[in-house]
C-alpha cells in the first residue's frame, strides 16, 4: 500500500472512530405525548359538577403514571399536580377536578405536563362552550364542542354535517295538480311499474301506475281497522310478500327501507328541512346511524311525510318519489334520483 493510500485509510478510520465517539454524547430526545399516549380528551371550563375540570385519556397501548404530572391553565402560577399512585390504563379517562386549584376562564387555555416538565399536551380556547370542549373522533381527533357533558367517559361528538344528496339534484312533480290534494304520507313500490300510496282523513289506499312521466290512481281502497270501523290515520304503508300493510301515526317520524342495501332511510319533513339518515344494524342487535343526506339542492323545503325507492335501476339511478302532505302548490308527489 502506498504511503498515500495508508494516510487516506487512517484519515477514514479516524473520522468513523470520532463518530461512533461522538453520538452517545448527543442528548436523548425529549419525551412527547406520542411516546405515552396520554392526552386532554374534554375540557369543562362553567357550569361543571363539582366545578371546573379536565378529562385525561390514554390512547397508547401501555399504563402511564401520571404522579408528578402537572395541569396548568394560561397562568404559570396556576398549577394542579397529579398526586402519587395515580395511573391511567390503556383506553381509560381521568377527570382532574381543577376547580380545587384554580378556575378556567372564558378565554383560557389548559396545558398538561408530563412529571419532568415535558409539555404532553394543550388546548385554547376564547369563549366556554355550551357544553364542553372534547376531541372527536374521541381520543385523538381536533376540540369541538360537545353534544354533551361525559365527565370520565368517552365523549359525545355531535353529528356531521349533513352530505349532499346521493344522486341527482333534479326533483319533478310527479302527479297532475291536486290529484291527491293534501294528507298524502306513506309510499311503496311494489315494483317498477306499481306503487301504493296512503292518506289520512279519509284513511285511503291507492294504487298508482305510470302515465308518461307521473303517476296516476290506478285504484282507491278506503281504509277501516280490522272489525270494520274508524277511519285510521294512515301514514305508512310497505309492500310485502303477504300482501300491503298499511299503518297507523304513532309519532312524526318516517322511514322506508331499500333492501338493495340493507338500509333503513329515516325522512325527515320540513320541521329539519327534509334531511334524511340511513341506518343498519350493528353487531348488538341496534339500529345505527350510517349517514345523514340533504334534500336534493333542486326541491324545496316541502312537508314531505313519504319516501320511495324504486326497485329498478338504470343508467346507475333509480327513482325515488316523496309524498308531500301539504299538496304544496297543488301536488303531493314529487320524483327525482338516487344513485343505485
Amino acid at each position: 500500500m502506498s504511503e498515500a493510500s495508508f494516510v487516506r485509510v487512517r484519515q477514514s478510520l479516524a473520522a468513523v472512530i470520532v463518530a461512533a465517539l461522538t453520538v452517545p454524547l448527543l442528548p436523548a430526545p425529549a419525551a412527547h405525548a406520542a411516546a405515552t399516549g396520554v392526552r386532554i380528551n374534554e375540557v369543562e371550563s362553567s357550569g361543571g359538577s363539582p366545578g371546573d375540570w379536565v378529562e385525561l385519556t390514554n390512547t397508547g397501548t401501555t399504563a402511564v403514571s401520571l404522579a408528578g404530572w402537572v395541569v396548568k391553565d394560561n397562568d404559570d402560577a396556576h398549577q394542579y399536580v397529579i398526586g402519587g399512585g395515580v395511573s391511567l390504563a390503556p383506553g381509560a379517562y381521568l377527570a382532574v377536578d381543577v376547580e380545587s386549584a384554580f378556575g378556567l376562564g372564558s378565554a383560557d387555555s389548559v396545558r398538561l405536563y408530563e412529571s419532568g416538565g415535558t409539555l404532553a399536551d394543550s388546548y385554547t380556547w376564547s369563549s366556554h362552550a355550551s357544553s364542553t370542549y372534547g376531541r372527536c373522533p374521541n381520543g385523538t381527533g381536533s376540540f369541538v364542542t360537545t353534544s354533551a357533558a361525559t365527565k370520565g367517559t368517552a365523549n359525545a361528538c355531535p353529528p356531521p354535517p349533513p352530505a349532499a344528496w346521493p344522486g341527482g339534484s333534479a326533483v319533478a312533480n310527479a302527479d297532475a295538480s291536486n290529484a291527491f290534494g293534501e294528507n298524502l304520507s306513506g309510499l311503496s313500490y311494489e315494483s317498477a311499474s306499481v306503487v301504493w300510496a296512503v292518506r289520512n282523513g279519509a284513511g285511503t289506499l291507492y294504487r298508482l301506475t305510470p302515465n308518461g312521466t307521473t303517476w296516476q290512481k290506478a285504484a282507491t281502497y278506503t281504509l277501516r281497522y280490522a272489525n270494520g270501523s274508524g277511519d285510521p290515520d294512515a301514514e305508512g304503508v310497505v309492500v310485502t310478500p303477504d300482501g300491503i300493510m298499511v299503518v297507523t301515526e304513532r309519532d312524526n317520524s318516517k322511514s322506508e327501507y331499500e333492501p338493495s342495501t340493507g338500509r333503513l332511510w329515516a325522512a325527515c319533513d320540513d320541521t329539519c328541512s327534509g334531511r334524511s339518515t340511513t341506518l343498519t344494524i350493528n353487531a348488538q342487535g341496534t339500529f345505527t346511524p350510517t349517514a345523514t343526506y340533504n334534500r336534493p339542492s333542486g326541491m324545496s323545503n316541502y312537508n314531505n311525510e313519504g319516501l320511495a325507492f324504486s326497485p329498478a335501476c338504470s343508467a346507475g339511478t333509480k327513482q325515488v318519489l316523496w309524498a308531500d302532505d301539504s299538496n304544496d302548490n297543488g301536488h303531493a308527489l314529487r320524483s327525482g334520483t338516487l344513485s343505485c
